[in-house]
């Protein structure tokens, strides 16, 4: 799941030896990102989230136990290339 991320253009923190969650630098504000998966109906974790004063964040928290469905992982990666531009 990891390499998957990282051909997505994610660059994820660390390699979890264990666990649900990953969190992972997209290189771009992944507040829009996050919209954009809810709009099709997949619920991401911004970055943004998990500050204090839920400023823009690069970083998101990706559940890799549920993150294996080929049609989010297409859409993810088009959202992804819409935010970057």
């Amino acid at each position: 799941m990891l390499r998957l991320l990282e051909r997505l253009g994610l660059r994820p923190f660390a390699t979890p030896g264990v666990g649900m969650f990953v969190w992972a630098d997209a290189g771009v504000d992944t507040n829009p990102v996050a919209q954009a998966m809810l709009d099709r109906g997949y619920l991401m974790a911004p970055g943004s989230l998990f500050l204090p004063d839920q400023r823009p964040s690069s970083w998101m928290r990706l559940n890799i136990a549920t993150s294996t469905n080929p049609a989010m992982i297409e859409q993810l990666d088009a959202s992804l290339q819409r935010a970057r531009g």
